[in-house]
Order: structure tokens, then sequence, then C-alpha cells
């Protein structure tokens, strides 16, 4: 009997096929094919395969991956080996082994006997996703420089609140003039740049003054004010009705 398991990876929708022997040992000497790529993983020993007319060494902690319609065999095996094994439809014309994190495959096969007890796959097809990940072909993996620059401005004041920062900081990040910059952060927040900077230490300051017990002088360290006096003058322009956490210090 086969099961079908679809799994949803950023590149691809990949769909896995579970037969019965997915949670046997291996059978040296049947020399067999598949319809589709077959996977194996190894853990806990040595196993040797042939492959058309190669030979092929695997040791614990390697996925191998064997070409579809490629007639294979286990020609060796240790006792240790503890081995499984499912086919995809990934198209490739030639084996491949790649080295898995131990921990990783330690997980994959606690959660092949859970799946077994509960027929719940949710974290198998977590790792299932992982694994395909490393035969992925990085030419179709896309990664771009983000250049929204409102996002970039709000982690900017998120990140760096606390550090001693000036607009050249930001105008540095974004490749842009100190002008331009600038006219970015009033269309982003409302606000100049070292307005935004302050409502963003002074929200900072407010939560820490609720919840973390530090003294204001703690505080004003915390959110990035080198002198308590302008600490103090930024806290008590804020509106009137929030000026009481202040009388509780």
């Amino acid at each position: 009997m086969y099961n079908e398991l679809t799994i949803n990876t950023p590149l691809r929708e990949f769909s896995i096929f579970l037969q019965d022997g997915f949670y046997h040992n291996l059978s040296p000497g049947n020399i067999h094919k598949h319809n589709y790529t077959e996977i194996h993983l190894i853990l806990g020993g040595l196993a040797v395969f042939r492959i058309g007319e190669q030979i092929c060494r695997c040791e614990s902690g390697d996925m191998l991956i064997i070409p579809q319609k490629a007639l294979h065999s286990c020609i060796q095996q240790e006792e240790s080996v503890k081995h499984t094994a499912f086919q995809i439809n990934y198209d490739t014309d030639e084996f491949a082994i790649y080295p898995i994190n131990p921990h990783i495959l330690s997980d994959f096969f606690d959660e092949i006997q859970h799946c077994s007890e509960t027929n719940d796959y949710s974290k198998l097809s977590a790792l299932m996703a992982l694994l395909c990940s490393y035969f992925c072909k990085s030419k179709d993996i896309n990664i771009k420089r983000v250049n929204d620059y409102g996002f970039l401005i709000q982690e900017f004041f998120s990140t760096h609140y606390s550090d001693n920062v000036h607009l050249c900081d930001l105008a540095s990040l974004l490749h842009l003039s100190e002008r331009q910059v600038e006219r970015l952060v009033v269309e982003c927040t409302g606000k100049s740049f070292r307005d935004e900077l302050a409502a963003t230490r002074i929200t900072m300051a407010k939560h820490l003054i609720k919840t973390s017990g530090q003294s204001l002088n703690e505080i004003a360290q915390c959110v990035g004010y080198r002198s308590y006096a302008g600490f103090w003058k930024a806290l008590k322009k804020d509106t009137p009705e929030k000026n009481s956490i202040i009388e509780k210090q």
C-alpha cells in the first residue's frame, strides 16, 4: 500500500510517496527500480549500494538520492544501520549524497514512529520540507535587497533607538543623501528624524517604567539617552496624563 504526502516548500510543492517499506530495514541483494526518485536516509552505521554499475557507500548521517528508473540494490549493511526510504516527484539524472545533521535525522526517525502511532504527519512534513531544501537547485532560490524605504526606516528606529545614531547613519544604510532621508522619514512617520528617534525612545522608556522595576536613570541609559537631564526633559514633554507614570517612580 502507498500513501501520498504533499509537502509545500518556498520553491515548489512536492509529493512524497510512502510505501509499507517506509519503516523497514534494508534488504541486501534485492535489485529494483522506482517510478520516482528515491530518498534513503541512513543513521547509525554503514550501508553500501549498487546504483547501475556504480558503488555508493553511505555512512551514518547521509541522505542518498537515487534517480527514477535507476536499477539499484543494497549490497552490504552493518547491523547497527537505522534506515528509511521514500519516493518523491523530483527529477534528477544522477545519484547524490548529502550529509544531514544527525540531530535532524534522529528527530526524523523519532517522528516516523510517532506518525505510525498517531497518524499525525505535521512535524514529519516540516522535516521532509527541510530535507527537500538540500537538493533543490540554488538557481531556483531568489534573494534580493529590500528597497522598501518605509520598512527600512521603521526597522532602523526599532532596532537602533538605544544607539547613539544620527541622520547620517540612516542615510548610509539607505545609500541616499541626508536631505533625501529626512524627507523620507517625514513621509513615513510624520516626524523629523530627531523627533521620531525621541518618540521611539520615550515609547520604550514608558514600557520599561511600567514593567521593569528599573530606576529612571537606568531606563534613560537603556533607551539611548547619554544625559539624564535630556531624558527627563523628553519624558516630561510627553502628554500630561502619562506623567502620572513618572510620579510613581
